[in-house]
């Protein structure tokens, strides 16, 4: 017996032995049939998520989807692994940051020059990030 949440309603899903056919309390019937669990298999095996499943098989849900993928011994998917980013030591590693491009967009990047002492810009971006102050304007 399976527990589905449908609104607020909670729905129990029941079989009988040997039977591919399931009822829920709430009325829906799904039916796993030999079509269905391969277009099942197929469509996890392009990767898509129990959701995207679940939509085109259509009066099926995502745990469904999902219990049925474990019930077939379908092969667990791990979550994609950020990319790791190379961590500067601040101390040692002392790289211009200023920013070459538009985030978001291809080829966007750090200028990663040598930057100066005590500042986050290398030279020629320091000259362009700081304004030089003047004798008149301290008066």
């Amino acid at each position: 017996m399976f527990i589905v949440s449908a609104a607020l309603n909670v729905c129990r899903i029941t079989a009988p032995p040997g039977r591919t056919e399931t009822t829920t309390s709430c009325g829906v019937s799904m039916e796993w049939t030999a079509e269905r669990v391969e277009l099942l298999k197929e469509l996890w095996g392009e990767g898509l998520s129990a959701r995207q499943i679940a939509e085109s098989l259509g009066h099926v849900t995502r745990n469904a989807v999902i219990g049925k993928a474990h019930r077939l011994g379908l092969s667990t998917r791990s979550v994609p692994s950020k990319p790791t980013i190379a961590m500067l030591n601040p101390v040692t590693d002392r790289l211009c940051q200023w920013p070459i491009g538009n985030p978001g967009e291809s080829g966007f990047h750090f200028c990663g020059q040598q930057a100066d002492a005590g500042r986050p810009y290398c030279g020629q971006h320091c000259s362009m990030a700081y304004r030089q102050t003047s004798d008149s304007s301290a008066a």
